[in-house]
C-alpha cells in the first residue's frame, strides 16, 4: 500500500481472517498517516472505530471505505487538536447511521 501524507486509512488486527479473530464482533480503526519528526510516516490516533459482526465483515469494510473516501476528499490535510476533536464528533454521528 502506498501511503501519502495526511491520507486516511483503516486497520483491524482482530478482523475476520486474522489469528486474533475469535469473537462475534470486530472493529476497524480509522486513522490518518502523519509525518514523523524526522522522516517517513506514522499513524495518528484512531479517530473512530467502525464495528460489526465477524459473520458480515463486508458491511464493516464497506462503511469504513465510504468514510475513508469522504475524509480523503474533504480532510486530507494536517488537523489541529481542536479540528481533530470536532471531526471526531461528526464522525461518531455519521458512524451511527
Amino acid at each position: 500500500m502506498n501511503k501519502e501524507v495526511y491520507e486516511w486509512s483503516y486497520d483491524g488486527a482482530c478482523a475476520p481472517g486474522n489469528s486474533y479473530a475469535s469473537s462475534i464482533t470486530f472493529s476497524v480503526g480509522i486513522f490518518q498517516w502523519i509525518p514523523k519528526k524526522k522522516i517517513g510516516l506514522k499513524r495518528s490516533k484512531v479517530i473512530c472505530r467502525i464495528k460489526g459482526y465477524t459473520s458480515k465483515p463486508e458491511e464493516v469494510y464497506e462503511k469504513a471505505n465510504r468514510l475513508i473516501e469522504l475524509l480523503n476528499r474533504d480532510y486530507k490535510f494536517e488537523l489541529t487538536q481542536s479540528e481533530f476533536v470536532e471531526l471526531q464528533k461528526m464522525i461518531k454521528i455519521w458512524a451511527k447511521k
